[in-house]
């Protein structure tokens, strides 16, 4: 009796490879060896942002809760003060402060009574502000308040780092560079005026 041949398993097709696997796999090594590359806790920005919120957070405890004006309203106080009958232009780039801000922040000022508006005595086409007597009257309160805050900002850092540190926030901000240039338009001016005493000769 002859036997039946038997019939070998077929081996099932070996399913075909995904396209481009490989290369999505070193991207995602790439990425996630690029995000433990990147540490919040030297980044600028980021130390920035939480040094502007611990700020921001002793402000309103010495001063917001207590009068009820934001730290914008009182840098433009004191630079109204600092500035009397300054107009917008000249707010805007003593305050750092774009236009829109520094109009919202004025109005509000002029709303709560510390401050005026007023057509310049020199440029019809420009506004001049002015502090009123309850403007000044407040700010005559805030100043030492205002001490406290920032004494309280720096508090965490050593004495003789704090100078260099400031001098560090003044060159990110750009802050020298503004009044050095505030400083060449004035000298400008002054040394485009002849002397008093050579126009004199003159006539």
């Amino acid at each position: 009796m002859s036997k039946t041949p038997t019939r070998r398993a077929s081996k099932p097709a070996a399913a075909p490879a995904p396209r481009h696997s490989a290369g999505r796999d070193e991207s995602s090594v790439q990425a996630i060896r690029l995000v433990d590359l990147f540490d919040l806790h030297h980044a600028p920005g980021h130390l920035l942002r939480r040094c502007h919120s611990r700020a921001r957070a002793i402000f309103d405890e010495l001063v917001g809760r207590r009068t009820g004006l934001s730290k914008q309203q009182v840098a433009v106080l004191i630079a109204v003060a600092q500035s009397p009958a300054a107009t917008h232009a000249q707010l805007a780039e003593e305050t750092g402060f774009d236009r829109n801000t520094l109009a919202d922040t004025l109005d509000r000022l002029i709303a709560k009574g510390l401050a005026l508006r007023q057509r310049s005595q020199t440029d019809a086409r420009a506004y001049e502000i002015q502090l009123t007597e309850e403007g000044s009257a407040q700010l005559e309160r805030l100043i030492p308040l205002s001490f406290e805050v920032q004494a309280k900002i720096i508090e965490p850092l050593p004495d003789e780092l704090r100078p260099q540190f400031l001098e560090c926030l003044r060159m990110l901000a750009g802050v020298d560079s503004v009044q050095e240039e505030a400083a060449d338009d004035a000298a400008r001016s002054h040394t485009s005026r002849p002397p008093k005493k050579a126009h004199a000769r003159m006539r």
